[in-house]
Parts: structure tokens; C-alpha cells; sequence
């Protein structure tokens, strides 16, 4: 029964972090569209997002920084921020091919960290019984 809600605890979490994702990302287009007034200074660097922070100072690094998907994380996501941030302060200088070049390398990265994010849980998934989380540790994701 641990084992299920284990697997249930980090399904949910990194289902989550990829709707914050995908939401970050929306705020990028919101203001790119002029449906925001939300300035460069409001997004949230890659260390600072729920995911970020799961990254380097949670139960991510804690648990799981021997896993290669887990490895390969860090350069797209931050990727997928620089570009969203290049790409809002290119546009705030009329910048529009340069900005348009930053939403796609944003894109394309955003891409990477999904495929990323569902082999990490697939990793977690093959960890022997043994790594499955305490209580403590469950409390973390949260």
C-alpha cells in the first residue's frame, strides 16, 4: 500500500509541476500579447519555481540526483526560462525577430523538460522498495 501511494504522491507531483510549466509559459504569451501587464521582473527564475525549488533544494536532489533524466533537467528548464525572459524583454525593445528566436528555443525546451519530467517518473518508478520515500520525506513533495 506504501508503494501505491508512493507512486500516486510523485505521479501527482510532477503532474503538477508540468501544469506550472505550462502556465509559466501562458504568462510569457499573455504579455507577449498584450493581455498582461506583468513585467520581466515578475517571472520567476528557474531556482525559483516549484519545480526548481524541488530541484535544488528539496526531495528531488535529496532522492533522486542519480537518475539520468534527472540529470539532463536542469539545462532545458533553464532554458525554458532565460528564452521566456529574453523573449519578453526583446519585445519590450521591438525587437520582434529576436524575440520570436527566443519563443521558439523556449519551446523547444519546454518539450525536453516534459519528455524529461515522464522518464524521471518512469525512473523513479524501477528504484528498488527500499528507496521508496519515509513520511517525512512524503511531506516534502508537498
Amino acid at each position: 500500500m506504501k508503494d501505491v501511494i508512493s507512486s500516486a504522491s510523485y505521479a501527482s507531483f510532477i503532474n503538477t509541476v508540468k501544469i506550472d510549466h505550462i502556465v509559466w509559459k501562458n504568462e510569457v504569451y499573455k504579455v507577449l500579447t498584450g493581455k498582461s501587464q506583468q513585467s520581466v521582473a515578475d517571472f520567476a527564475m528557474h531556482t525559483d519555481c516549484r519545480l526548481g525549488k524541488w530541484y535544488f533544494e528539496g526531495d528531488g536532489k535529496a532522492r533522486f540526483a542519480n537518475l539520468p533524466a534527472f540529470q539532463q533537467l536542469d539545462a532545458p528548464h533553464q532554458q525554458v526560462h532565460d528564452s521566456g525572459v529574453a523573449a519578453l524583454q526583446y519585445m519590450e525593445n521591438k525587437e520582434i525577430d529576436k524575440a520570436l528566436a527566443e519563443i521558439n528555443n523556449m519551446e523547444q525546451a519546454s518539450n525536453e523538460v516534459l519528455e524529461l519530467l515522464a522518464q524521471l517518473y518512469e525512473e523513479i518508478q524501477q528504484q528498488p522498495e527500499s528507496d521508496s520515500p519515509s513520511e517525512a520525506e512524503e511531506d516534502i513533495l508537498f
